[in-house]
């Protein structure tokens, strides 16, 4: 499997094999910001820890097998449960895929692109 493009590095989740351009990790810290009507004054409540979560740009190349890969990688984002991500700068976890979408288009040298939000398990 060949990457489109200099950028992408090599990632997977349940063993499946797949390029990341970008992941992204918001800090998981939850605030609630009150602000009072004709007031200069907040006031700022820590409800505690989130749930950690990566976004994902996925992309599956290959001038042989590009559907099959499409298919596995789809059928791994789609499994029940919580399964091992690895990502090129993040230590591996066991995450779960919440609403992944895929895309193709022609002029994109005939890869798919995947846009994936992982929740730590």
């Amino acid at each position: 499997m060949a990457p489109p493009g200099g950028l992408l590095r090599p990632a997977s989740f349940r063993g499946v094999p797949f390029y990341a351009r970008r992941d992204s990790r918001p800090f998981p810290r939850s605030l609630q910001v009150d602000e009072y009507p004709a007031s200069d004054r907040w006031s700022i409540v820590d409800l505690g820890r989130k749930a950690v979560t990566y976004r994902v740009d996925a992309y599956v190349a290959d001038e042989a097998n590009v559907e099959a890969r499409m298919r596995a990688l789809e059928a791994a984002l789609e499994a029940s449960g919580a399964g091992l991500l690895i990502l090129p700068q993040r230590r591996p976890v066991m995450a779960w895929a919440r609403a992944p979408e895929s895309s193709w288009e022609a002029d994109k040298l005939g890869y798919f692109t995947f846009r994936i939000e992982f929740v730590e398990d």
